[in-house]
């Protein structure tokens, strides 16, 4: 009996993770996450110093320093989404692809009313003075009260290119992952 009730129980937890098309949330006991589990993507943003990009991020006030920050900007909406893309599409590229990394449009493409039901997006701007550096998250931090991205650098290219460039990096976290987070953050190499 007590076989035929775990069997039911793990059915059950399965169909729920995989039937309702959302994101899994990797845990939520506080602890250092990795990356595995959670739903990311990288797209071209092309670079900018234009103060609005800080001054509108989540953690502006961690960004005035030289302390490894990246600005990181919470999209809970579809109009949310439709705005960020009208604030900063003037100052960053939203329809342009850079090499193998596509465009933010096409990247938040696959985003819908249904996705934003239960889920949010977080949106990680990374400025890196070559194009030839390629991005990514190494772990996420979340005790329920905060939320931070930890941003790393997923190549070491040989010979590198001396233009500027941006990425996006987006994350999708359930909004019940999030719902009780005060602060939001992204940084290099674990800053404090």
């Amino acid at each position: 009996m007590q076989k035929i009730i775990a069997i039911i129980l793990t059915m059950l937890i399965v169909l729920g993770m995989v039937g309702c098309n959302q994101v899994i949330t990797p845990g939520q006991d506080g602890s250092k996450l990795p990356i595995d589990g959670w739903e990311t993507t990288i797209s071209y943003a092309n670079w900018s110093d234009d103060a609005s990009i800080s001054n509108g991020a989540l953690n502006s006030e961690k960004l005035n320093s030289n302390t490894g920050h990246c600005p990181i900007y919470k999209i809970d909406t579809m109009n949310d989404l439709k705005q960020f893309k009208a604030k900063y599409g003037e100052i960053l590229s939203m329809n342009q692809s850079y090499n193998e990394i596509p465009s933010f449009e096409d990247a938040t493409s696959k985003y819908d009313e249904a996705f934003f039901e239960v889920n949010s997006l977080l949106v990680i701007y990374v400025a890196t003075s070559s194009g030839s550096e390629r991005y990514g998250i190494s772990e996420v931090e979340n005790d329920m009260k905060s939320f931070t991205v930890h941003v790393k650098q997923t190549n070491n290219p040989e010979v590198a290119t001396e233009d500027m460039a941006g990425w996006f990096i987006t994350v999708a976290v359930q909004d019940s992952t999030i719902r009780d987070c005060e602060s939001f953050d992204a940084n290099f190499n674990n800053a404090k």
